[in-house]
């Protein structure tokens, strides 16, 4: 099996069908992910609570891995979280990229980038194009 074949798995498992053992299943015990909480590795205990705590915002939501590449142990991945506000039922789709080292079917590292800026824009959470007057480089008052 494919190492992308084994990510999208337990994803789904994890986030659409709501076993957060997949997560277990999916890192090694000593595996961290580096990327989504700054300065925050994600083992995988933490990333079963960052999945419940997205899915408080969110309906169950679907990831699909757009595009990958695998080389030796490694996997790169775009991935692309598909699900609806809870409130609004409005429709959510936000992008981001995995990087991964394997050990067998484990990730045994992982380097994360989720674009929480428009996930939380979409969620009416942050302003529309909060990005642009960041840019500026000028500060609120």
């Amino acid at each position: 099996m494919k190492r992308a074949d084994i990510l999208r798995a337990q994803y789904m498992r994890a986030w659409q069908n709501d076993e957060p053992a997949a997560i277990g299943d999916l890192f090694h015990p000593d595996a961290a992910a580096s990327g989504l909480v700054p300065g925050l590795p994600l083992g995988a205990e933490e990333f079963r609570r960052l999945i419940a705590a997205i899915q408080d915002l969110v309906e169950p939501p679907r990831i699909t891995i757009e595009e990958t590449v695998e080389q030796g142990d490694w996997l790169a991945g775009f991935a692309c979280m598909h699900t609806r506000r809870i409130d609004r039922h409005q429709d959510l789709n936000v992008g981001g990229m995995v990087i991964a080292r394997f050990d067998g079917p484990a990730i045994v590292e992982a380097y994360n980038s989720f674009d929480f800026i428009t996930f939380f824009e979409e969620l009416g959470l942050l302003p529309d194009n909060t990005a642009a007057p960041c840019l500026t480089g000028r500060r609120r008052a």
